[in-house]
């Protein structure tokens, strides 16, 4: 049974991702992800969610050598599936975003009950049909949330208007996340029901609070190294704040022999970076941010002269005198680089 406190906070978000689904608030919150808004550092902030990871851990994940205790962002989900399948016993898992919880909530229990085929199926339009097949086994908070978006707003509404960010092409989707392979997809069912979960609302230089003294055989901070240090606050401070937390924070709760993946850099290697770190010092004040760009300045973008680059060389240049490994994976459509090199996943070990 719920308590006065919890049902007004879980009114709260229902109200809050009926607003977010409203089209002009769904304009607005992606002007705000394309700013880079994202209260990753400031605070929690309901918005969008992402119906699948747009890293590729099939490379990266592989590194993580077995972990029975991993902390891992919310995000899409992806994330935590694949982590169990490594055989983590334990996960926290944590989101700036407190819909993230709901979020990875929906696909566990979907993915629990239901095949492959109509697990992939109801990921594309959210239909009644397949949650109501599921929709029980959800806890009770995620019940009523689920069930409330279900009374008002129809799958193709919830798949349209929630779940907003970017969208990969299904073999695409299949290809970054080993627990869709066939045997994997059975086997993590066999593993999923003996896992502990702990969902955390916290920015990430606020986790620590929550996390006591936890240690971790492996940690995911996906991509919020981009959030933090990306358009106007790309500069040294910003990155040496990233770098104490990591190394003060971070690199400190991992096991012995542990891994902290710190960051996923899209499109980017070690010869990107020596080409546009020439073309940084040639034109210093050209670097460009998200969003519109104007014509003048399309060449400069063209060559590669992003603020996405230059956060990723200078994030190179912080770390470079730790024990640092940069996985090359292969490449997912995304980032601002000039031809289609790699995707880069930077591994923290202890």
């Amino acid at each position: 049974m719920l308590t006065y406190s919890e049902k007004e906070k879980l009114k709260l978000e229902i109200n809050k991702t009926l607003s977010i689904m409203d089209n002009d608030s769904i304009q607005k919150f992606l002007f705000d992800s394309i700013a880079h808004k994202s209260g990753f550092d400031e605070g929690l902030s309901c918005g969008p969610l992402y119906l699948f990871a747009t890293e590729d851990m099939r490379t990266y994940y592989k590194e993580f050598d077995h972990p029975e205790t991993f902390l891992t962002i919310g995000a899409s989900g992806d994330q935590l599936l694949n982590a169990i399948l490594l055989g983590a016993k334990r996960i926290d898992v944590f989101d700036s975003n407190p819909l993230s919880k709901r979020g990875c909530a929906l696909k566990i229990e979907a993915f629990k009950s239901l095949t492959k085929k109509d697990f992939m199926k109801y990921y594309r339009r959210f239909s009644a049909g397949i949650f109501n097949r599921f929709s029980s086994n959800l806890s009770e908070q995620d019940s009523i949330f689920w069930n409330s978006l279900y009374d008002i707003k129809d799958g193709e509404d919830i798949a349209r208007d929630l779940f907003v960010y970017k969208r990969l092409e299904p073999e695409l989707i299949k290809k970054i996340n080993p627990y869709l392979d066939d045997e994997n997809y059975e086997k993590l069912k066999s593993m999923i029901d003996g896992v502990e979960i702990n969902y955390i609302d916290a920015p990430l230089y606020s986790l620590p609070i929550h996390l006591g003294n936890r240690l971790y055989d492996g940690i995911t901070l996906s991509n919020i190294y981009e959030y933090l240090v990306f358009g106007e606050n790309v500069n040294e401070k910003e990155v040496n704040v990233f770098y104490e937390f990591i190394m003060g924070e971070i690199y400190s709760r991992l096991t012995k022999g542990g891994k902290a993946m710190i960051a996923y850099l899209y499109a980017f290697n070690d010869d990107i970076k020596a080409y546009v770190d020439k073309l940084f010092e040639e034109h210093p004040d050209k670097f460009l941010p998200s969003g519109a760009i104007r014509f003048e300045d399309m060449a400069f973008y063209l060559q590669g002269l992003t603020s996405q680059n230059r956060s990723y060389s200078l994030l190179y240049d912080r770390f470079k005198d730790e024990n640092i490994e940069k996985i090359q994976t292969e490449h997912v459509e995304y980032g601002q680089s000039i031809d289609m090199s790699h995707d880069v996943a930077m591994l923290l070990k202890k």
